[in-house]
C-alpha cells in the first residue's frame, strides 16, 4: 500500500501461483487495476488477495499514514487474516522509476508540507523556519494553492 497523508495511491498486490512463481500486479485502492507494471515481477499470478482483505489493508494504510507524508506500508494475507509487515519510505531502495500513470496518482496526495520539519518547525530556528516557510510557499504555488 503505498500512502499518504491518510489516502492510498496505489496498492502493489504480489502472490505466488501454484509453481511458486510470483506475479504482481498494481491496483488503485478502490481495486481496479492499473495498466502501468512492475518491471521486477512477472505477470500476476492468479491468485488475488480476497477483497475484504484488500478493503482492510487499505483501511490500514490509510490509517498508518495520516501523520506520514509518504511510505509504503506492506501486509501479508493469509486467506482472510492479514498480518503488519514493513514500512517504509524508500520503496525499492529510491530506484524505481514511476510512470506517469503513478505519477499522476502519487504527486497529488504526497505533501512534504506532513513531514516532520513542518510539523515541528516551531522547535528550529530562524534560519530554518525561513527555509521551511519558503518551500511552503513554492510547494502551495507548484500545486496552484492560494497562499
Amino acid at each position: 500500500m503505498h500512502a499518504g497523508g491518510g489516502l492510498v495511491s496505489h496498492v502493489a498486490v504480489l502472490a505466488d501461483d501454484a509453481e511458486g512463481r510470483r506475479g504482481a500486479r498494481l491496483f488503485a485502492p478502490d481495486g481496479t487495476p492499473i495498466a502501468e507494471g512492475m518491471p521486477i515481477y512477472g505477470p500476476m499470478a492468479e491468485a488475488v488477495a480476497p477483497a475484504e482483505t484488500f478493503r482492510a489493508a487499505c483501511d490500514a494504510a490509510r490509517e498508518l499514514s495520516r501523520q506520514v507524508d509518504y511510505a509504503r506500508f506492506d501486509f501479508l494475507a493469509v486467506g482472510q487474516r492479514l498480518y503488519a509487515g514493513e514500512i517504509t519510505v524508500f520503496s525499492f531502495a529510491g530506484y524505481r522509476d514511476y510512470g506517469p500513470e503513478l505519477c499522476a496518482r502519487i504527486d497529488p496526495l504526497w505533501d512534504l508540507r506532513r513531514s516532520w520539519p513542518f510539523r515541528h518547525a516551531s522547535d528550529r530556528g530562524l534560519l530554518r523556519r525561513a527555509y521551511l516557510a519558503a518551500l511552503a510557499r513554492r510547494i502551495a504555488l507548484e500545486r496552484g494553492e492560494t497562499a
